[in-house]
């Protein structure tokens, strides 16, 4: 084979080795814009998830706190109203958890 050709055959394998190169650089460039874009993308789903993660506990304790007050008033108005009841309840009550926890 003359110099020549060879010198040809490595100029022309220098330059599909530089476009290779070039390539992997920009196949680089793009998988990493595209890794970014997904991240970015989790993140938004993530903050949009815990925005009403929140708001869901928020109704929940706000439920909660409305249905304990409604309760308390409810006890309130019965021991208001039947005074003697309420006390033997909370004796017999008493003597229940006191037996209960008297035998551990």
């Amino acid at each position: 084979m003359p110099a020549d050709d060879k010198q040809d055959d490595v100029r022309a394998l220098r330059d599909e080795l530089a476009k290779l190169s070039a390539d992997f650089a920009t196949l680089a460039r793009d998988l990493r814009s595209l890794g970014l874009a997904a991240a970015g993308t989790a993140q938004r789903a993530a903050d949009t998830e815990g925005e009403r993660v929140r708001t869901a506990m928020d109704e929940a304790i706000s439920d909660l706190r409305r249905h304990g007050e409604e309760t308390l008033r409810g006890a309130k108005a019965s021991i208001e109203q039947k005074p003697l009841f309420a006390v033997l309840i909370a004796l017999a009550l008493g003597f229940i958890l006191g037996r209960a926890l008297g035998r551990r």
